[in-house]
């Protein structure tokens, strides 16, 4: 079986800066085999981001095997952050920036598309991460407990 791998998020950036998670892919998955493709963001109108999160939805599937996401240190998953309550009508878009952290725009896959997942899966390394987990999973409004089967792997326990 061939293994698609997509992004759940990317920040709007020219996709050859360092901040970019397509460039980071793209630099560590240099050499893939014929069995694994990525499917990145293309930005080519570079500033209609827009446009860029609906042509990338358009190659997302419709449901996906696996997600794979990991707990960023101020609690954020894929661009969704603690106050995220934006109303999702598609499954990737771009995150109003008052729902972000940070200098950059963001687009993110939506909490209903992670939802549709097969499997769910939650990174959770270092002891500070493990720690803010904790915290977190008593919270019943952050996004990380509004989906539903979600697999933590991580490295400390608490």
């Amino acid at each position: 079986k061939n293994l698609k791998i997509f992004l759940s998020d990317e920040r709007c950036v020219n996709l050859d800066s360092e901040n970019s998670n397509s460039f980071q892919f793209r630099k560590y998955f240099k050499k893939t085999s014929e069995n694994i493709s990525l499917n990145l963001p293309n930005n080519n109108n570079k500033s209609d981001w827009y446009k860029v999160a609906k042509d990338y939805e358009e190659s997302y599937p419709e449901k996906v095997d696996a997600v794979i996401l990991s707990l960023a240190e101020d609690g954020h998953i894929a661009s969704i952050w603690p106050n995220y309550c934006v109303k999702e009508t598609s499954s990737f878009h771009v995150v109003p920036s008052k729902y972000t952290k940070g200098p950059f725009k963001r687009m993110s896959i939506t909490l209903k598309a992670i939802n549709l997942c097969n499997t769910k899966v939650l990174l959770v390394l270092g002891r500070k991460k493990n720690l803010l987990l904790k915290s977190i999973l008593r919270k019943k409004k952050h996004p990380i407990n509004k989906i539903k089967d979600l697999v933590i792997f991580a490295d400390k326990t608490f």
